[in-house]
């Protein structure tokens, strides 16, 4: 295996994009955090600035499971957490794992390195990764996107 220090190009427009839509969706469910414990924003910040993704999902389950009263708003924040945590795997294997093709491979049948972990073992996987693959990814999140957007005004929370 190779692990070249550059990507095609489309890749690391995948890639950006992965990153400003999954800020986004992050900077948005930190809002319904602070909104729902009545915390101010340099409170928000200090709570939550360093946190990982995982961290910042338990924050929103816990906050849903003792302060969102309404049993509709609670399953919708439920259903976005989930998603959410669901989403955070792929992205850091995206943004966090080596790239590397085979050797004699096309350079541009890029794969992505990283460890799994399935019953008791770990296992070093090395799948093809397309750019369109990462697109996935955005899809999803422009969608969790608009649904915190919509979440926000149902309950009345301000827009971060």
């Amino acid at each position: 295996m190779r692990h070249p220090a550059n990507l095609p190009a489309k890749y690391y427009r995948a890639i950006g994009e992965l990153i400003v839509k999954w800020n986004f969706v992050d900077f948005h469910m930190q809002s319904i955090a602070r909104f729902y414990l009545n915390l101010g924003p340099k409170e928000s910040r200090v709570l939550m600035y360093k946190l990982g993704t995982r961290d910042k999902v338990d924050i929103l389950r816990a906050v849903c499971l003792r302060w969102v009263s309404d049993p509709v708003h609670k399953k919708k924040l439920e259903k976005i957490t989930e998603k959410f945590h669901k989403l955070s795997n792929r992205r850091n294997e995206y943004i966090h794992g080596t790239w590397g093709h085979k050797i004699g491979a096309p350079r541009n049948e890029l794969r992505m390195m990283y460890i799994r972990k399935a019953k008791e073992k770990i296992l070093p996987l090395a799948p093809i990764i397309k750019p369109d693959d990462i697109q996935k990814i955005v899809s999803d999140l422009c969608g969790l996107g608009d649904r915190l957007v919509q979440f926000h005004k149902d309950v009345g929370a301000p827009l971060p």
